[in-house]
């Protein structure tokens, strides 16, 4: 079955951005002195890059060296040191990756493509204060869209996000976090849930690296070019790398928007730095060193709540990852909210069908 798909995507504004249906563009925005400027790169990741990578380890993990990140043998310290650096929020430990060391599993299962490098486009604006009223008619209809939001939602407790999937030693993040993004809208306008294929994307795409990365819009933009896509049924997944066959950008620090867009529109696709990511195990993932700049891994939102942790009232994000069920809690984290952790405003996309 091919699922044709009418889709307009837009990127976050704090002033909750319109959705545009025509001349779809893909819009990287940036304010200096005042004014509203473009940005462009597109590049694979550097050797320079793999360095801070490991130097955001070291900052979190001061008493870890060197060649420690290199043998799995070191994982539980590693593991211990992060934990206590949480402060009671997170634990790390051992779980399905303790077996590879830090490196590998870096080059296995993250992106080698910076997400927060965006490739140049051109600039088009347009009226940020409407989002298309048949958007709102949906969601009105189904009971989600409110002024008043709920202190916890999550929409996996509403037969929007499909199961927990894994993509295997193969950096297709990307494709994965579109392909859930897809999959709740479809499910919110159509009462249906259905698994959308990631393989399909991963091979047709040839804008994008397969297993060695992507950007999530590339592969929105390659699904309205195909007309549609597979289901995961007719178009099965496996992780190795062959076609078979005006947005705005959230502004840093203000996540109250994108925490309406999530309630009243559907699940979020955003990309984020996961280089502590390999060991957690549960808890409210917040490393005080996660470079916004520096976006290895794509991922979904799903929901939000909020916990007391030693008296005081923590907000996070929930959030679908693409390594397993038997990874983190039960295929997904915490994050904290509010203070774009690890960078998750920056690339933040949103996937609408009418």
């Amino acid at each position: 079955m091919y699922l044709a798909l009418i889709i307009a995507f837009f990127q976050i504004n704090s002033i909750f951005g319109g959705v545009l249906f025509k001349d779809l563009q893909f819009i990287t925005l940036k304010e200096e002195d005042g004014f509203i400027v473009k940005e462009s790169y597109n590049r694979i990741r550097s050797r320079k890059d793999d360095f801070i990578s490991q130097m955001i380890y070291e900052r979190n993990l001061n008493s870890v060296s060197n060649e420690e990140f290199t043998h799995p043998k070191y994982n539980l310290k590693i593991a211990a040191e992060l934990t206590k650096a949480s402060n009671g929020y997170a634990t790390y430990g051992h779980n399905k990756f303790n077996l590879i060391s830090v490196n590998e599993f870096n080059a296995r299962y993250l992106s080698k493509v910076n997400m927060y490098n965006s490739p140049d486009v051109e600039i088009r604006r347009f009226d940020n204060t409407t989002i298309s009223s048949n958007i709102f008619k949906i969601h009105t209809k189904k009971g989600y869209h409110r002024r008043t939001l709920p202190s916890f939602f999550n929409w996996a407790d509403h037969e929007v996000v499909t199961e927990i999937k894994d993509q295997g030693p193969c950096g297709s993040c990307w494709a994965f976090s579109v392909t859930g993004c897809m999959e709740g809208q479809y499910a919110i306008k159509n009462s249906n849930l259905l698994s959308f294929s990631e393989q399909e994307i991963i091979d047709c795409d040839n804008t994008d690296y397969r297993c060695n990365g992507g950007f999530p819009y590339k592969a929105i933009e390659k699904v309205k070019e195909m007309g549609g896509i597979e289901s995961e049924h007719q178009y099965p997944y496996h992780p190795y790398s062959g076609c078979a066959s005006t947005e705005y950008r959230i502004k840093k620090h203000d996540e109250e928007e994108m925490k309406k867009i999530l309630f009243n529109i559907g699940p979020i696709s955003i990309a984020l730095n996961a280089n502590n990511l390999q060991l957690y195990t549960g808890g409210i993932h917040n490393p005080e060193y996660c470079t916004e700049t520096y976006l290895n891994h794509a991922v979904l939102i799903v929901g939000y709540g909020s916990e007391i942790i030693d008296g005081k009232s923590v907000d996070y994000w929930i959030v679908k990852n693409s390594w397993g069920a038997d990874w983190g809690e039960k295929g997904y984290f915490r994050i904290l909210r509010g203070d774009n952790r690890c960078g998750i405003t920056e690339m933040a996309l949103m996937v609408i069908m009418e």
